[in-house]
């Protein structure tokens, strides 16, 4: 069963208790993410994608949770990473920018006439 929150509606609960529950259905809230050492859904769709991308931006990433660490490899075109940290399988063909996220943004985003977060 799923039923879906906006984080604003939970948010109180998320910061201060260990477990968040369903108000309908009692089991575990969980965020819509992939854990370290879970199964994500739909990868053989998210392979074909990366594979039929043009340009693929990784933001973050550490690249040591499997089987997504492998997504980049599939891409044919350029590969951007922005990451502060060390990058596990980084190959030397992808542009490697050892940055914040934050900061990445706030530099890039005057350049494409854009306003980051909070202006």
């Amino acid at each position: 069963m799923r039923k879906a929150y906006e984080y604003q509606e939970r948010k109180a609960q998320v910061l201060n208790e260990a477990l968040v529950r369903c108000d309908a259905y009692s089991g575990i809230v969980k965020p819509d993410i992939v854990f370290f050492g879970e199964a994500p859904q739909a990868m053989d769709a998210a392979s074909r994608v990366t594979a039929n991308s043009d340009l693929f931006l990784m933001f973050g990433p550490s690249l040591t949770v499997h089987p997504t660490a492998v997504l980049p490899q599939y891409v044919g075109g350029p590969v951007i990473v922005v990451n502060q940290g060390h990058v596990e399988t980084a190959s030397p063909r992808w542009l490697r920018i050892s940055e914040a996220t934050n900061a990445f943004f706030a530099r890039v985003a005057p350049a494409l006439g854009l306003s980051t977060v909070g202006e």
